[in-house]
Parts: structure tokens; C-alpha cells; sequence
């Protein structure tokens, strides 16, 4: 009887726990897409092939790519990056390779959890790094 209870509570405990973290770790869905300064679109690929073209992207509402070189966190502004390409799992990161707009390339790491959100025709969209095989980004000449 004493098991059943704890079992209960347990329950009762978590669950609103775990919703508030977004469906089971997932991202919880976002109806709006925060404001920037400056605009960036993408193409994104991710895991399954599927590419969407994304418009207003941004990293949380930041216009930064947050990366680790070594223990040392690194913020690249978009505006110096072409494209991202994700690869290996290392523990709670991903291996991310960064082709710059002056066509170099570095590698660096980035927390797996990472959000980007954009717009869509129909809708708002965010993915996780985790589920993106490759990110091009760009900026629109005008509105």
C-alpha cells in the first residue's frame, strides 16, 4: 500500500515537471517568432531530408551561433556564416562545422539542445541542433 502511494505521488510530481520542460525533452511549441534587428533566412536540412526554407531564423531571438572550442564558449555573429553542418555526438554536443563568408572553415561543438526558430508560410518553426544535418543561412536584401 505504502509502494502504491509513493508510486502516485511520484507521478503527481513529475508529470507537471515534464510538461514543463516541453513534451519529454522536447522544445515546447512557440506561436510567435521573437523580433530582431537584423533579418536572416535559412534552408535547413534535417535528419529525415526534408529541407524547409525558414525566414526571420534566429538562435532563441539571438542572431549568434553559441559553439565550444575546447571549454571556451564562442559566439559567431550570423553575418559571418554561410552555412552549418552537424555531425557526431560527443556526450550531450554535436561536432558542428562552420563555413564562414570569407570561405574559410572551422570546426567547433554545440549543445545538442540548441533552438533555432524562424517563420514559415504557415506557421512558425523551431528545431533542435540535434535534428539538423545542415543550416545555409541568408540575409534578404530587402523586406
Amino acid at each position: 500500500m505504502v509502494g502504491r502511494r509513493a508510486v502516485c505521488f511520484g507521478i503527481v510530481v513529475l508529470v507537471p515537471f515534464l510538461f514543463g520542460m516541453g513534451m519529454f525533452g522536447q522544445p515546447a511549441a512557440r506561436e510567435e517568432v521573437p523580433e530582431t534587428e537584423e533579418r536572416f533566412d535559412a534552408t535547413v536540412e534535417d535528419l529525415e531530408g526534408v529541407v524547409v526554407e525558414v525566414t526571420h531564423v534566429s538562435y532563441d531571438g539571438e542572431l549568434y551561433l553559441p559553439v565550444f572550442r575546447g571549454k571556451g564558449l564562442v559566439t559567431i555573429p550570423f553575418g559571418k556564416i554561410r552555412k552549418i553542418e552537424i555531425g557526431e555526438k560527443q556526450r550531450s554536443r554535436r561536432e558542428v562545422k562552420v563555413s564562414f563568408k570569407n570561405e574559410t572553415t572551422e570546426v567547433f561543438w554545440m549543445e545538442e539542445d540548441v533552438l533555432f526558430l524562424g517563420k514559415v508560410p504557415y506557421g512558425t518553426y523551431q528545431i533542435q541542433a540535434k535534428d539538423i544535418h545542415k543550416l545555409e543561412l541568408t540575409q534578404p536584401t530587402s523586406e
